[in-house]
């Protein structure tokens, strides 16, 4: 007898979302001041923009240049 997906996700434990807010793990930037965490935003906003940017450049200009009636034309 298969066991169908309904099933599956039944059986299967999944773990529930905190009810309230005294069950959610301890902020990680707690003790960091404005400053710090402003510089480590910005970091992380910087690598992000270095490592998406020239992919999105890329996939950018392949749509430009892909399939298209200039490629195919006959003079």
């Amino acid at each position: 007898m298969a066991i169908t997906l309904t099933e599956k996700f039944e059986k299967a434990e999944i773990e529930k979302a905190p009810e309230s807010w005294e069950e959610l793990p301890p902020d990680p930037d707690g003790q960091l001041d404005d400053r710090d965490k402003k510089r480590i935003d910005g970091r992380l906003v910087r690598k992000l923009d270095m490592r998406l940017l020239p992919w999105l450049s890329l996939l950018t200009l392949a749509g430009f240049f892909g399939p298209n009636k200039h490629g195919k034309r006959k003079d």
